[in-house]
């Protein structure tokens, strides 16, 4: 792919997710703006504990996508997608069981019972989403980066109309009117996401047992690594949650959200990401080429967050108004964090490609402790400016470890003739 088609397909996937993940932004906006923000800091726990249940399934998602791509027949694929969605079923009714009691332990850590039923709630939503993932992974296996970046975020839609008709009903938009609304879209959605995949993959019921242990084993340290990032991610509102009251917590979380800017622009990159990370294995050309474009993607990246620097206290206080305004700083600190990620992450697919997920727990691993020991010394220290700087400084310290993982595993390690094999080509 040249650069012109990259950015036409860039453009093309961020535009698309403009119009889905927007309504997640607007979405939030209305929230804060209606319940204040010690209220929206209790919505904020229950939406991170929702997109932690959500994502950590998504490991099987991302294997799906690398075996895929080495899989020609369509049966094969079929098999593939059957299998990783019979480990999502696995995963939702261990969930399930363990929900309860890790809702009890959370809040017994931070000593606020208020956000039990929250994280209780939080899980069904997870939940359901977990199998819009999948079919949102089936989109992106075969490059059609629109309807990937739409289904992904699809709920979003249905949550803004559930909104809509409980202000119109209400007069009004509460805290749990607004949870409520999270969890029947969500649990509706996850309904029908699952009838589409069994109308496609046939009866759940009927396992192909070689097939979902290899799924299980090639992707188990995908799984650590993405449980890893995904809980790292959200473990700064677990801290202040300890350590500070939920009216800063909103404004933190405010912060948090309008990272979605840059969220969803990596999030388009990325979609592009692993799919040709599969493919720039193949040979040392398209790995160079591979290098290539996503360095220039990533120069596009930085100037706008760039701007987001400049402009974020005015951001703030025309999205979400002047009770929100110290999230301005809040956002600058975080946004010079990301700056380093954004380097880095379109690049880290290739440990997934080169079947080196090992590699990538280690490195989340690494993130998760270094990250956790920054909090646990600035959020006493320095509130909710010690969470961001704890942040950014991890995220910066993330980047800089990888690229040297990277380079050095490029130089000694890897070769372009160690891509995965394709685990079901037998069985097709």
């Amino acid at each position: 792919m040249d650069l012109l088609n990259l950015f036409k397909t860039y453009f093309h996937v961020l535009a698309w997710g403009v119009l889905t993940r927007g309504a997640a932004l607007l979405n939030s906006l209305i929230i804060a703006r209606s319940i204040g923000p010690s209220a929206y800091g209790v919505f904020s726990i229950f939406y991170a504990a929702m997109v932690i249940f959500w994502q950590l399934p998504q490991a099987f998602d991302g294997y799906f996508i690398a075996s895929a791509r080495k899989v020609d027949s369509q049966s094969g694929k079929t098999q593939l997608l059957k299998a990783c969605v019979q480990l999502k079923l696995a995963y939702v009714l261990m969930g399930g069981a363990l929900a309860y009691p890790v809702a009890m332990t959370v809040a017994h850590l931070v000593e606020k019972p208020a956000v039990l039923f929250p994280i209780l709630t939080a899980f069904a939503c997870g939940a359901g989403l977990a199998f819009l993932s999948s079919i949102a992974s089936t989109y992106q296996e075969a490059e059609r980066f629109g309807r990937y970046a739409s289904a992904n975020a699809f709920y979003t839609g249905p949550v803004l109309l559930g909104l809509a008709t409980l202000f119109l009903v209400n007069g009004g938009i509460t805290l749990w009117g607004s949870i409520g609304v999270y969890v029947v879209v969500c649990t509706l959605v996850g309904a029908l996401s699952f009838c589409s995949i069994r109308k496609r993959t046939g009866r759940m019921r009927s396992v192909d047992f070689r097939l979902v242990s290899d799924s299980f084993h090639q992707g188990k340290w995908l799984l650590l690594a993405l449980m890893a990032s995904v809980i790292f991610g959200r473990m700064d509102l677990l801290f202040l949650t300890r350590y500070a009251d939920f009216e800063s917590i909103g404004v933190y979380s405010v912060a948090a959200q309008l990272i979605l800017f840059v969220d969803l622009a990596v999030g388009a990159l990325s979609g592009i990401c692993l799919p040709k990370a599969g493919k720039a294995v193949r040979s040392d050309s398209l790995l160079r080429i591979f290098f290539k474009e996503n360095l220039v993607m990533i120069g596009v990246l930085l100037c706008g967050i760039a701007v987001m620097v400049l402009i974020a206290p005015i951001l703030v206080d025309l999205l979400y108004g002047v009770s929100y305004s110290t999230a301005g700083s809040i956002l600058r600190i975080l946004l010079c964090g990301w700056t380093f990620r954004v380097m880095f992450i379109p690049f880290s697919f290739l440990f997934v490609a080169f079947g080196d997920t090992r590699t990538r727990f280690m490195l989340e691993a690494w993130k998760s402790l270094v990250g956790l020991s920054l909090l646990y010394w600035l959020v006493p220290l320095q509130g909710l400016y010690g969470a961001a700087y704890a942040m950014s400084l991890t995220y910066t310290i993330e980047a800089a470890t990888s690229a040297m993982v990277l380079k050095y595993k490029l130089g000694h390690g890897y070769r372009t003739i160690g891509a995965p094999r394709p685990i079901v080509e037998a069985n097709t």
